[in-house]
C-alpha cells in the first residue's frame, strides 16, 4: 500500500530530524499528523498547512522535509516507481 510506504519515510524523517535536534520524534510531529499526511500527499505549502497538526510554526521549522519526502513518492508513483 503506497499510503503505508510513505508514511514509513515520513516517520524516518522524523527520526532523522528528531536526532539533529536531539528532541523525541513525537515532539516534531505525531504519528496520526504523518498518518494524515500520508493520506493527503500535499505538494504545497499551503496544502499543508491546511492539514490538522501542522501550523505554520512546525511547518517553518520541519515541513519542507516532509515536502521533500511526499514529492519525490508521488513522483515516483507516477513514473510507475
Amino acid at each position: 500500500d503506497e499510503e503505508k510506504k510513505l508514511f514509513e519515510k515520513l516517520r524516518s524523517m522524523r527520526t532523522d530530524l528528531a536526532r539533529t535536534v536531539n528532541m523525541p520524534p513525537y515532539i516534531i510531529s505525531h504519528d496520526s499528523v504523518l498518518k494524515r499526511l500520508a493520506k493527503a500527499k500535499p505538494m504545497t505549502k499551503e496544502d499543508m498547512v491546511s492539514v490538522e497538526g501542522i501550523g505554520e510554526r512546525n511547518f517553518e521549522k520541519y515541513g519542507v522535509y516532509f515536502l521533500k519526502i511526499i514529492r519525490s513518492s508521488s513522483l515516483g508513483q507516477e513514473n510507475g516507481k
